[in-house]
């Protein structure tokens, strides 16, 4: 049985828009359509897959990418094209999009993407959920604590620390209390676990 998935449609033609969604929901999904990036990037949908026209040399998928992330939002996107090339598929992929496909012309090869990309879909919304959380967190050290935690995460001792940032093994043992509390860590070893998930490359090579 497929399962309904959100189908956010993103194309500046009006008639490629109706036709996607009409596959869509002959697929068993249903669709949002919208008219340009700014449509798409405003609604922020958390739920759901992005299916984007990508534009020359991907510029419009980039932009929705890039967009969604300065808001703190992230939607997984598949790109669309009536002829994908080779440069441009390596270029939009590799700014974050989950593929890049020829444009659909049949609510069966709808159908097939979809199922296709839903295990991919889910698997980066929870390693983007864990980025997200873990920078949250992160985010409540102050500039003292975060100098300590990023010491701290390389294996230096509070001696080694204190020596390091000029102040004393004690005032070391103070921002590590409170970096501790912050981050809601149990041990040294979740705190650095939270500082590699905070990571965007770590994030990229999961």
């Amino acid at each position: 049985m497929t399962t309904r998935t959100p189908i956010h449609i993103m194309s500046f033609d009006a008639a490629q828009r109706a036709r996607i969604a009409h596959l869509a929901f002959d697929a068993g999904h249903h669709a949002e359509i919208y008219a340009n990036v700014e449509e798409l990037v405003s609604s922020a949908p958390a739920v759901g897959i992005g299916l984007a026209e990508a534009g020359p040399g991907g510029c419009h998928v980039y932009e929705i990418i890039e967009s969604m992330a300065s808001i703190g939002k992230w939607l997984p996107i598949v790109a669309f094209n009536d002829s994908p090339n080779v440069p441009d598929v390596v270029r939009v992929i590799k700014a974050g999009a989950i593929d890049y496909v020829a444009t659909p012309n049949s609510a069966t090869e709808l159908s097939g993407l979809i199922d296709q990309i839903l295990p991919d879909a889910e698997a980066q919304r929870h390693r983007r959920k864990v980025y997200t959380e873990a920078r949250a967190r992160i985010g409540l050290l102050s500039c003292r604590e975060m100098q300590v935690f990023e010491h701290m995460a390389l294996g230096a001792s509070n001696k080694t620390i204190a020596r390091r940032l000029d102040i004393s093994p004690r005032t070391v043992e103070s921002h590590r209390a409170k970096m501790m509390i912050k981050l809601g860590a149990k041990n040294i070893f979740e705190a650095v676990r939270y500082h590699l998930m905070s990571d965007d490359n770590t994030v990229a090579s999961m």
